[in-house]
């Protein structure tokens, strides 16, 4: 490419696979594909809004390859921002150790959920579909004090497996929270009217789950400071 003004080509190539540069818009609950469909949409409006532009190279059951350009002028050491330092934040530890039950149909979604929970001290188990969040949820031993629930599955959505474990549950159902790309918020009116009792939304960060188990799930109050021991009186002889 060649032009006045510094520019930036990328291409990335993957196997047997044909997609248009358009929107999928797949946002019913019952989802038959990962994601909404829209990334390819908003690559293509961030790569002009750049200067560059997107496209997409591809062969049946060969392969394709998707590449775009954008404007860039070229970065100089001075012009980098200091880095600020990074706080851990310190969360308060729960009187008792929560169980929680993480339903997700994505397995990266089930590694980060599961290992932002277990440093806020929960004990987990991950289920990968409604039909098994069910099973999970209702077993005899089941013994959950919160349920993650994704809203956007293959075969059951969210909705539906809540609705079948409270149907088994009823009032010994522990709290259901949507964990869900659903941004909007109506949309968490929305999941609560249909019987979920809180809502997060992805990307989930320890700060959110932490604020949902807070809300549910009390941690432990530190133990109030004893008050000194009595001075005995001196003896008189």
């Amino acid at each position: 490419m060649r032009c006045r003004t510094p520019a930036l080509a990328f291409r990335a190539t993957t196997p047997a696979c044909s997609l248009p540069i358009s929107p999928r818009l797949d946002t019913t609950p019952s989802k038959a594909y990962g994601g909404t469909g829209l990334g390819l949409s908003i690559s293509r409006q961030l790569s002009e809004l750049l200067g560059g532009e997107i496209g997409v190279l591809s062969d049946e059951g060969e392969g394709s390859v998707f590449w775009f350009t954008i404007s860039a002028r070229e970065a100089r050491l001075e012009d980098m921002p200091a880095a600020a330092p990074v706080r851990e934040a310190v969360f308060q530890p729960f009187a008792a150790v929560p169980r929680v039950l993480l339903v997700d149909d994505n397995a990266i979604n089930q590694k980060v959920g599961l290992r932002l929970l277990t440093k806020l001290g929960c004990e987990v188990d991950v289920a990968g579909s409604g039909p098994e969040a069910i099973a999970l949820a209702t077993a005899p031993t089941a013994n959950y004090n919160i349920i993650f629930m994704d809203i956007q599955m293959p075969d059951m959505d969210g909705v539906a497996a809540t609705a079948a474990i409270r149907k088994v549950l009823g009032a010994q159902c522990p709290p259901v929270v949507a964990m869900t790309a659903y941004s909007m918020q109506e949309d968490a009116g929305r999941f609560m009217s249909q019987g979920l009792d809180d809502y997060v939304g992805k990307p989930v960060k320890s700060r959110h789950l932490y604020e949902v188990l807070h809300r549910w799930l009390r941690p432990a109050r530190p133990a109030p400071p004893q008050p000194p021991a009595p001075t005995p009186a001196p003896q008189l002889n």
